[in-house]
């Protein structure tokens, strides 16, 4: 398991030694990404941005399963979100990642097996 929150606070030519090894580990890890995306906004970060984000690394995720998680869905339901948030939020997993969108809270339990699963099944 690998933790990238340096990758939020600057641009790619920006990063130090410490995250460009994380970019590094993201770019050679033979794995599963999760993405976790905060649908509640209740943090720091909008959705706009988060996607922002996985935008910019997504070259990294090329022929690796993605899973792409909404999280803190106790708090905010997708169906809550603005037509053109779900929009963006759908259109992360159309293209060339082989992506997976699984809904998720930890407060509920709701998706966490889903989770596990998804994990499970590209690991195979």
């Amino acid at each position: 398991m690998l933790d990238t929150p340096g990758l939020w606070d600057h641009e790619l030519e920006q990063r130090n030694s410490i995250e460009m090894q994380a970019i590094t580990a993201l770019a050679n890890l033979n794995a599963a990404i999760l993405f976790f995306l905060d649908i509640s906004e209740t943090g720091s970060y909008s959705i706009e941005r988060q996607i922002g984000l996985f935008n910019s690394i997504k070259p990294l995720f090329a022929k690796k399963p993605v899973i792409i998680v909404l999280t803190k869905a106790d708090l905010r339901k997708f169906e809550e979100l603005s037509p053109e948030d779900q929009q963006k939020i759908n259109d992360l997993h159309k293209g060339q990642l082989q992506t997976e969108l699984v809904v998720l809270s930890n407060i509920t339990g709701e998706g966490v097996a889903a989770v596990k699963e998804k994990v499970n099944d590209s690991a195979n």
